[in-house]
């Protein structure tokens, strides 16, 4: 059970670093959180505001706001970043490729569209 959660947090980690979410902020370890809490439960995107930030931040010292936002920021953070590299493009086409998918993202990226689509990608692979 200890290995299946390390490659499931390894399988995540990768997934971000392909998203381009710097692991040097809180949101990403948040983020990290999230889906394994999604997973571990089965939970879905309902559960986002009133069960896993809540979960989250307790585990944390903080509040469920301040996970939200933090996870906002690093996604921000990643789409700054992919706009300096020239891969803005991707964003406004609304594609992004993570593990052969190709995944919608048009409009904002918000942090219900990235989680569920890390799930998407970790259900691809395994």
């Amino acid at each position: 059970m200890k290995n299946e959660h390390f490659d499931l947090e390894k399988d995540i980690k990768d997934i971000l670093k392909k998203l381009h979410i710097p692991f040097h902020l809180q949101g990403y370890y948040y983020l990290i959180d999230a889906v394994v809490l999604m997973v571990k439960n089965n939970w879905d995107n309902k559960d986002l505001s009133n069960k896993i930030y809540p979960m989250i931040g307790e585990n944390n010292d903080t509040s469920a706001r301040a996970v939200e936002r933090s996870i906002r920021y690093a996604i921000k953070w990643s789409e700054n970043t992919m706009e300096k590299v020239g891969r803005r493009r991707m964003f406004e086409e609304g594609v992004e490729d993570i593990n052969g998918l190709k995944f919608e993202f048009y409009g904002r990226r918000t942090n219900e569209k990235i989680i569920m689509s890390i799930l998407q990608a970790l259900n691809v692979k395994n």
